[in-house]
């Protein structure tokens, strides 16, 4: 990629650029009657900061299994200037199971994947799917899922912290090259749906496809079963209705004290394109 056609921005300008395009996707799923609620640090942004954490650089939004399937079949209408949609429904290759919407014009220089995966910035959909409410088959649902997430890791990322790390990574991406990302992404995706049909009711939902261990991405059903409206910024952002027990069951009954920085604010940067126009 040529990067001499990017320019630098400061963490707060990109996240005034995420800003512009969440409303734009919050209205066309408001306009499309798919609900949704902020996760993971978009949601406790909302609730401790009413907005961004201030060293934040993405935004993740939840939905239910049959709202996330109802957006997949119209995710493409969003193609425009502004964004791409990715996917295994609609990339190749990928190194998840998710949809994620990215960001055009811009580049994350930190994502460390290899040639022909995505580089954008994104809003990323995530997909909550039934916890069996057997403890061995949940035990069961983990390892299966977390067996998939982990060759598709391996086989995205471009190089690791040493040199003898990197070439036992070349290694073993040459045994992964019969499986296809595509391939394991969609069968990913049908074991995270095991269980819906099964227990419908099912205590606890999780979500499969985030970045957390599947203890932590599971939370009550109870949480997510219909939303309420946070300040987020100027946007009016869906949100878990019972926020903070989503929030206590994921980081914890200290998520309200900050932990350290993911991102050093004062010096982090992000590139879009010279020419980008928000």
């Amino acid at each position: 990629m040529d990067l001499t056609q990017y320019k630098k921005i400061s963490l707060p300008e990109l996240q005034k650029i995420f800003l512009v395009r969440l409303k734009e996707i919050v209205d066309f799923l408001d306009k499309n009657n798919i609900e949704y609620f902020a996760i993971e640090g978009t949601a406790l942004g909302a609730f401790r900061h009413h907005g961004f954490i201030p060293w934040d650089n993405d935004i993740d939004l939840g939905m239910t299994r049959e709202n996330y399937e109802r957006f997949v079949k119209i995710a493409k209408q969003l193609e425009n200037d502004h964004f791409t949609i990715l996917g295994y429904h609609f990339s190749n290759p990928v190194e998840h199971g998710l949809t994620k919407i990215g960001l055009r014009g811009t580049f994350c220089p930190e994502r460390g994947l290899k040639k022909n995966y995505d580089t954008h910035y994104h809003i990323d959909i995530f997909p909550y799917d039934s916890v069996p409410d057997d403890s061995k088959y949940a035990t069961k649902h983990a390892k299966q899922t977390r067996r998939i997430k982990n060759i598709l890791y391996f086989k995205s990322k471009q190089k690791s912290s040493t040199i003898f790390k990197s070439f036992l990574l070349c290694l073993y991406q040459i045994l992964l090259l019969p499986f296809k990302t595509r391939r394991l992404a969609k069968k990913l995706d049908a074991i995270a749906q095991n269980y819906d049909k099964l227990e419908p009711n099912s205590k606890n939902v999780v979500n499969i496809m985030g970045a957390y261990s599947y203890e932590k991405e599971m939370v009550s059903r109870a949480c997510i079963e219909s939303a309420s409206i946070m300040d987020f910024s100027y946007i009016k952002l869906k949100a878990p209705v019972k926020c903070d027990v989503f929030l206590k069951e994921v980081y914890g009954p200290n998520f309200m004290t900050p932990a350290d920085l993911r991102l050093d604010k004062d010096t982090y940067f992000a590139l879009i394109k010279k020419d980008f126009i928000i």
